[in-house]
């Protein structure tokens, strides 16, 4: 009956192993994918930006640390406003907690 138990609880620890492994090697995956698409992207973003800033006349440095975000997170902040509009108790948390 106790080796019985024992092995229940390899089998267990083998799977528990096998699931955190899996866990650990999606992640790792994920991380490079990750770095592979921003790198893939980094580079036209970038002349996008110069472009866009020398056919406006504006600093390249404002449009891409203020302009940018702003029109990044504008969606967001649409989002907050409409869920205040409504005007009760969960939608006012939402709309703070944005």
């Amino acid at each position: 009956h106790a080796a019985s138990e024992v092995s229940a609880l390899n089998d267990e620890a083998t799977e528990r192993f096998d699931h955190h492994s899996k866990v650990y090697l999606k992640a790792g995956m994920l991380l490079i994918l990750g770095t592979v698409i921003a790198a893939i992207f980094a580079d036209p973003l970038v002349d996008a930006v110069d472009n866009f800033s020398s056919a406006a006349s504006i600093p390249s440095f404002f449009v891409s640390f203020i302009a940018m975000p702003l029109a990044i997170s504008s969606s967001d902040a649409v989002s907050a406003l409409t869920f205040a509009s409504r005007k009760n108790q969960r939608t006012a948390s939402l709309a703070f907690s944005e």
